[in-house]
């Protein structure tokens, strides 16, 4: 799994590729709470260039979203594949998270 956090002009941005699986995940965490620890904009987590996601995986996602929320901010997962936005309805989480097809869609009609 490969992965990088920016700050765009409105959010902040954390691009995720390949598998969401295991161990790696846990460093996005860390990494994630280190960049934007005074979290002061919406979070985008764009998963379009996952290809799966195991338990560990959907764990970060929902780390991430509270740690979000605590702070008083919006989380937004864009580019869900069909095979992982079945998952997330299995586990309910579309019913939590705001999904959103693409980046741009958030941007222009969220922030």
């Amino acid at each position: 799994m490969d992965y990088f956090i920016s700050y765009e002009q409105k959010y902040y941005l954390l691009k995720v590729k390949g598998e969401m699986i295991g161990a790696d995940c846990a460093q996005v965490s860390n990494q994630f709470i280190e960049k934007v620890n005074n979290l002061d904009n919406p979070v985008i987590m764009d998963l379009s260039e996952v290809e799966y996601i195991d338990s560990r995986g959907l764990g970060i996602i929902v780390f991430l979203y509270t740690h979000v929320k605590k702070k008083g901010q919006r989380f937004f997962l864009a580019g869900v594949s069909k095979e992982i936005m079945k998952i997330l309805k299995v586990t309910a989480l579309d019913t939590i998270l705001s999904i959103y097809p693409d980046i741009e869609t958030i941007a222009n009609h969220e922030l």
